[in-house]
């Protein structure tokens, strides 16, 4: 039986430690969004302008929530927001997600969506925002 010197041991244990160390900085550094950090990220997303009465476009946003196969964690139509994720899959870590709508004019409605991966930024995961804005656009045949 042949051992290993104490070197070699341990250059062993240290290039393990060493693969432990940086995927621990790698979370770290790319961040994880969360559903209450998403939340504070008005201003950030993409937002499209409706010529559409508010009640009308929020009733739309509220439909894209659903058909992306979001649960709404928050739903206030007083102030306009919309708070959901996806939950972890074969595919994602998860998707957190926030919609703002706000009334401009009478029939002018401003919807923002912010969609942001829960896990880490480098890997692939899902951007919801344009397709939740192309999904209220088709609910009111814009």
């Amino acid at each position: 039986m042949k051992t290993r010197n104490f070197s070699q041991a341990l250059a062993a244990r240290l290039t393990i430690a060493g693969a432990f160390c940086l995927a621990a900085v790698m979370f770290a550094v790319t961040g994880c969004s969360t559903a209450k950090s998403v939340a504070k990220d008005e201003g950030q997303g993409t937002r499209y302008i409706f010529r559409s009465p508010y009640q009308t476009v929020w009733t739309a946003s509220q439909g894209a929530v659903f058909i992306n196969d979001l649960r709404v964690l928050d739903l206030n139509r007083h102030t306009g927001f919309i708070l959901a994720k996806h939950d972890i899959g074969m595919t994602t870590f998860g998707v957190n997600v926030a919609v703002w709508i706000h009334p401009i004019a009478t029939n002018v409605t401003s919807v923002e969506v912010v969609s942001r991966n829960a896990g880490p930024q480098f890997w692939p995961g899902w951007d919801l925002e344009k397709p939740i804005l192309d999904d209220i656009a088709t609910m009111l045949d814009e």
